[in-house]
């Protein structure tokens, strides 16, 4: 049982003044790319991807943050979450998804490609996968938002690697995925990749 529900300025998903923002932003931009009933939303953060789906579509968030999903489970019951670590873990939920999602998350993985591998295994043909990650030309703008405590420093030290666009469509590739669309978004400082198998 939780005794608070996190607020996004307090938890790891958010950390700054700006962050509950960001994170509207890109769910919103991230929800016109979703297709199909089945979608699980790895690193799904505060959720905010839910309410930009419809009620007849089946949404899974995984999250590492155990305080977080068990919040996130009052707040969202229609919906199902799991806490888990990607890099560690098999995923939970539907054998046949039509949209994973990995929004700012990618750059916080150990092993990046084993991830998408798995994920790919259980992503339907011509199903979908959604990631976004910091454009690496963002780097010292994010690690200034962090100091400013505008975005979370928490998130940016956690930041393994930042991809740039070669090299996320090098990995999807790699992968067994055919990227179908590509762009900048955020003022040209994040990056969303669209890809099928």
């Amino acid at each position: 049982m939780v005794g608070r529900i996190s607020a996004p300025w307090t938890s790891a998903a958010g950390g700054g003044l700006l962050s509950p923002l960001v994170a509207l932003v890109r769910a919103r931009t991230v929800a016109k790319h979703v297709v199909g009933r089945r979608v699980v939303d790895c690193g799904c953060g505060h959720g905010y991807l839910s309410s930009f789906l419809g009620a007849g579509q089946i949404y899974v968030g995984i999250d590492r943050d155990a305080m977080l999903v068990e919040s996130l489970r009052l707040r969202y019951p229609s919906r199902f979450f799991y806490c888990l670590d990607l890099d560690e873990s098999d995923l939970p939920g539907p054998d046949e998804v039509d949209t994973f999602v990995l929004a700012a998350v990618i750059e916080h993985l150990q092993r990046p490609l084993e991830v998408i591998q798995r994920l790919v295994a259980k992503l339907r043909v011509g199903g979908r996968l959604v990631l976004t990650t910091p454009d690496p030309v963002g780097a010292p703008f994010l690690s200034l938002g962090a100091k400013l405590g505008l975005l979370s420093r928490a998130a940016r030290e956690e930041h393994k690697r930042l991809f740039d666009r070669g090299e996320l469509l090098d990995l999807l590739m790699t992968a067994g995925l055919s990227p179908i669309s590509y762009q900048r978004f955020l003022v040209g400082l994040n990056q969303i990749v669209v890809a099928k198998r």
